[in-house]
């Protein structure tokens, strides 16, 4: 059923506008399902992040708060909040229309300068406050953890300088996976406000969408590029793809076939 409705909606996307004119339910349930997939996507990776905020800083209120029941409840709520965000679109204090300049079927970002507001803050700006509280914290929490077990085994400067590292790693991974965020959302929450008037070229709204929605992809190269460990099931992965081919071919977890040097020399 959902490939019928793509194959039906497709067409629309290049058409424009006056394809949706008998076909307006169509246009209608494209938009609110995008909304509610949107803001449980979102509203998904700030609960990833508060998850491993209590993980690290809070591990005796940890099981307490995210056991199995609570993680349910959790899901039913973000899905709940998707809804919640659609159904002012079919209430009347937003509408569902074609975006031209964004060739999609969306809520309208004009019909309603509250509901945009709401829309940016809720879908977007909390979120980001969410995630950033939560790395924040996790890496000031680790930075003091790693001072007082240098104090108490009385470390020297070299397992110093070690954990030093360390700590700049963590602090970089947690920045790439936060500035990402900011940087695909941010834009498009900041435009669809700043722009009420629609009064910029379709080309910017096209590159803001295309970058929020770039996001999905993003997390895992950071990952690839920050830690070591999502690098190396990477590589584990490839050279079982690799060996299933027939292709007889394997890179070690450095980066490296064999007879070469490292990559990275």
């Amino acid at each position: 059923m959902c490939l019928q409705i793509y194959i039906l909606y497709f067409p629309g996307l290049v058409e424009g506008k006056s394809y949706f004119v008998w076909l307006d339910w169509l246009c209608e349930f494209v938009a609110s399902l995008c909304l509610v997939v949107c803001t449980v996507a979102i509203y998904s990776i700030g609960g990833i992040s508060f998850n491993r905020y209590l993980n690290i800083c809070h591990r005796d209120l940890y099981p307490q708060i995210f056991n199995l029941r609570n993680n349910v409840l959790l899901c039913l709520v973000f899905w709940c909040i998707g809804f919640l965000m659609a159904l002012p679109g079919l209430l009347g204090w937003t509408q569902n229309v074609y975006d031209h300049k964004m060739m999609e079927c969306i809520w309208s970002r004009t019909h309603s300068l509250s509901y945009t507001t709401f829309f940016s803050s809720c879908v977007v700006a909390l979120p980001i406050v969410i995630i950033a509280f939560s790395y924040i914290h996790i890496f000031t929490y680790f930075r003091a953890s790693k001072r007082k077990v240098a104090e108490l085994t009385h470390d020297d400067s070299s397992k110093r300088s070690k954990q030093t590292a360390a700590s700049m790693k963590l602090a970089r991974t947690l920045f790439f996976i936060f500035l990402g965020f900011t940087i695909c959302w941010l834009p498009y929450a900041l435009l669809v406000v700043i722009d009420y008037k629609d009064e910029y070229p379709m080309e910017v709204y096209l590159f803001v969408l295309l970058l929020a929605h770039m996001h999905s992809a993003l997390n895992p190269v950071l990952y690839f590029f920050t830690n070591k460990h999502f690098y190396r099931g990477y590589v584990e992965l490839k050279n079982f793809v690799l060996s299933k081919k027939g292709l007889g071919l394997h890179i070690g977890t450095n980066g490296t076939f064999p007879g070469t040097n490292s990559l990275s020399a």
